[in-house]
């Protein structure tokens, strides 16, 4: 019978992060399988690696509607459980996307590596549609719309204060539409606050156009639109997503490693069992 571990994912003091389940055993025949005790288990994210299996193992991960390509959450808590296991404190993991690497780091948090992605600009047509169709003043902007994304491309739009950004009021079916129109997952929402922080709503096809408490792909495309758009971050940056004065939010921290970059957060086990009924 597989292991089931609920964890939670980019939690700080007074923010909840995000739930994570990570089914550990062998990999079940059907991808459909997977999606589908997701989709009973009705998580953000629910992973399924076989931590026993030839290294590197591959990690699939799967939203309550979706599969997903690249997942940091999933990547970060398997490699603290693999931690717990006795596997220590260092994992590589084959992805839909790629294979990556995940390792503990100083203050608990739990980076994952990956080859950032170059930003781009929207041109003015598709960025004057895409907004309208999302009823976003364009007023409320700061800089030009850009799109990128690890394996989920993503709208990144600059919002001008931090007061617009909380104001801004998103549905999921324009998030939905947009996406379709524009051949994207999500819509980011984000204000700089300082070089060190940045303030950003995360709305996602994963959770059907909903808005998102943490998503670590979102905050590690911010290093390329930083390049593209010039937004002078600090080496480090500290990510709070979320709508203010809910504690469904996340802290995520994103850096640049050389050419590469890192996606870092808070891991904490929550409960540990078995997955009832057959994941085969």
């Amino acid at each position: 019978m597989p292991e089931f571990w609920l964890t939670r994912v980019f939690h700080a003091p007074g923010i909840d992060g995000n739930l994570t389940g990570i089914v550990v055993g062998p990999m079940p025949a059907e991808r459909e399988r997977c999606q589908a005790v997701a989709t009973e288990l009705g998580l953000p994210d629910t992973a399924f690696v076989d931590l026993g299996a030839e290294p590197p193992p591959l990690l699939l991960s799967f939203s309550a509607r979706e599969e997903l390509a690249f997942c940091t959450q999933s990547l970060l808590a398997a490699t603290m459980i693999g931690s717990l296991r006795g596997a220590g404190p260092t994992a590589d993991f084959r992805t839909k996307l790629n294979t990556v690497s995940v390792s503990a780091g100083s203050d608990e948090v739990w980076w994952v590596t990956a080859e950032p992605e170059a930003a781009t600009l929207l041109d003015d047509a598709d960025a004057t549609a895409a907004l309208r169709a999302l009823r976003l003043d364009q007023g409320v902007l700061s800089g030009p719309v850009a799109i990128t994304g690890l394996g989920r491309r993503r709208l990144y739009c600059p919002i001008g204060t931090l007061e617009a950004l909380h104001a801004q009021v998103l549905t999921p079916e324009r998030v939905k539409q947009v996406c379709a129109d524009h051949g994207l997952n999500g819509v980011c929402l984000f204000h700089r606050q300082s070089p060190e922080l940045v303030a950003s709503r995360v709305f996602t096809t994963s959770l059907g156009g909903s808005e998102a408490s943490a998503t670590g792909g979102a905050a590690l495309g911010l290093l390329g639109v930083d390049r593209l758009l010039g937004l002078d971050l600090a080496e480090t940056v500290r990510v709070e997503q979320g709508q203010a004065g809910s504690q469904l939010r996340g802290c995520l921290f994103a850096r640049r490693q050389g050419e590469r970059a890192q996606l870092g957060g808070h891991v904490k086990v929550l409960t540990q069992g078995s997955l009832f009924g057959r994941a085969d």
